[in-house]
């Protein structure tokens, strides 16, 4: 098992975007433990001032596909890839620390160097696991907090639940379809599309409120899930795509038209699967959202 040590940080809706990135993460990694959350200023633009917190937790997982989650729960948590850097944020996942090893190249530096600059993540870490020694400086933590401490002045505290329950589910019904594998003819090349290659395609709709039909065993106003299978199956079947973007849009395009309830929320989710992508273990995904 591995600790990891993750930042979180928003200044948009902070209180509920850092609640659902919390209740992702406790989803995708199992038990999380919390730092305390801490106020800060934005620094080099104007703009609301930012939640910061650290969560650490363990795991089997291999690097490239923890990484893959924490986009994944960004993109969810309505984060613009596009946007600069300094600028406000819905939700940022910053891996901080992936045990002990030292990472640097073009893609990834680990420990990230925030972990000695930003009194945001440094004072956290000194909270979580003060003795724990930093794999590139040879200090622990609680040390170099310490040396911090003092030009840094205090930090404010804010409150965060404990035990978060994300926006996406809190009080809605859901119905999922996880994992759903098809074969589909994918690939930007010609000779790639020539072979069927095995996606995973899950399905969320999330409801309002608790459909009539659930009251009752009557089958009106219900989603026949096998329904959607059979049409996401007909769909990907009849064409090919150069795209995994166009593939999950024409899909989201197919299913959209059978939700009938006003509110009703339709996330898929398509992840390649087979032949994998070389030097890639995490695999890939791109996930579309729509509202009726």
């Amino acid at each position: 098992m591995i600790d990891v040590f993750v930042g979180v940080g928003s200044n948009i809706e902070p209180d509920v975007r850092i609640g659902v990135a919390l209740a992702d993460l406790r989803e995708r990694f199992g038990a999380i433990e919390l730092s305390t959350a801490y106020q800060n200023p934005a620094i080099g633009f104007e703009g609301d001032d930012f939640i910061n917190l650290v969560v650490r937790f363990r795991t089997v997982i291999p690097l490239p596909e923890v990484l893959g989650i924490l986009h994944e729960i960004e993109i969810r948590g309505g984060k613009d890839l596009a946007a600069p850097r300094l600028a406000s944020k819905t939700i940022d996942l910053d891996l901080l620390l992936f045990g002990d090893l030292v990472i640097e190249n073009d893609r990834l530096v680990l420990p990230r160097p925030e972990t000695l600059t930003a009194a945001y993540y440094l004072k956290p870490l000194s909270e979580l696991e003060p003795d724990r020694v930093h794999p590139v400086v040879g200090r622990t933590f609680v040390e170099l907090w310490s040396r911090w401490e003092g030009e840094a002045g205090p930090l404010v505290a804010h409150a965060v639940a404990c035990n978060p329950v994300s926006t996406r589910t809190r009080g809605r019904p859901e119905l999922r379809v996880d994992d759903l594998r098809v074969a589909v003819h994918l690939g930007v090349p010609d000779s790639e599309r020539e072979n069927p290659q095995e996606v995973s395609i899950s399905i969320n709709v999330t409801f309002p409120d608790v459909p009539e039909a659930c009251s009752t065993d009557e089958i009106d106003g219900t989603i026949d899930y096998g329904v959607m299978c059979r049409h996401v199956i007909a769909l990907v079947g009849s064409r090919a795509f150069r795209t995994i973007e166009h593939l999950a849009g024409c899909c989201i395009d197919e299913l959209s038209e059978m939700l009938t309830e006003s509110g009703s929320e339709l996330t898929l989710e398509v992840r390649k699967c087979h032949p994998p992508i070389p030097d890639l273990r995490g695999g890939t995904a791109f996930i579309m959202r729509t509202r009726r």
